[in-house]
């Protein structure tokens, strides 16, 4: 490789990694949410783990990038990066393995387990037999934990069920609810505020903070969603 293009290269990897104050590095594989962008932010993340965890505090993957934190004083920010260069510099995701797991979660759509599944259908033009059917056709990737404590974001759905988000926050969802929106699921484990479209409802918990492993779905998981009449 020549001088400029490797100068080049540089450039490009240095423009994915961006300093958060003095303690975390971001490392970003996308300014918009595929799933490419998404499996290469999980599989990094592992394998920064696996590379460098004796460098750092922690690392975790969320939709489209990995955040890595580290004490200054153990590790200068200059170091951390020159690792993390060496691993992009030879990072292919498409050799790396992760391990899969599939959940199958009932869930009870619409009704008042689901109150906003009416207004998604009739501004999707589908029925809501219809809706269902598309919603549980086939496992949805696991794609970031975040928001609160379990929160499971899942994607991503076909173009045909592209919905942005409501203009109006819904207060007091439950813990357990469907979310909707913006080319993803979600799933709750917690009560909160939210400008998602609530579809459903499910007694599947992703958090169980008396549990040695608390969290059951992982990101890279799979989920497949299954329609109940009643949980």
């Amino acid at each position: 490789m020549n001088k400029v293009a490797r100068q080049i290269q540089e450039n490009e990897v240095i423009s994915r990694l961006i300093p958060l104050g003095d303690r975390a590095v971001l490392v970003r594989f996308g300014i918009q949410l595929t799933l490419q962008a998404n499996h290469s932010a999980q599989v990094f993340a592992d394998l920064c783990r696996k590379k460098i965890g004796h460098l750092i505090d922690g690392c975790s993957s969320n939709l489209v990038s990995v955040i890595l934190h580290y004490d200054p004083f153990k590790i200068s920010f200059s170091d951390l990066k020159g690792q993390i260069m060496l691993l992009m510099s030879t990072f292919n995701v498409k050799e790396l393995n992760t391990d899969t797991s599939t959940h199958s979660i009932n869930v009870q759509y619409g009704g008042e387990a689901g109150p906003c599944l009416k207004d998604v259908c009739a501004t999707l033009g589908l029925s809501e037999q219809a809706f269902i059917k598309q919603h549980t056709a086939k496992p949805l990737n696991a794609l970031a934990l975040g928001f609160s404590p379990g929160f499971l974001y899942l994607g991503l759905h076909n173009e045909s069920l592209l919905l942005p988000r409501r203009e109006q926050v819904q207060e007091n969802v439950p813990a357990g609810s469907i979310l909707f929106a913006a080319g993803q699921s979600a799933i709750t484990s917690r009560p909160i505020r939210t400008g998602w479209h609530v579809i459903g409802q499910t007694s599947f918990r992703n958090f169980d903070p008396s549990s040695a492993t608390p969290i059951t779905v992982n990101p890279g998981d799979l989920v497949h969603f299954k329609s109940v009449k009643k949980l």
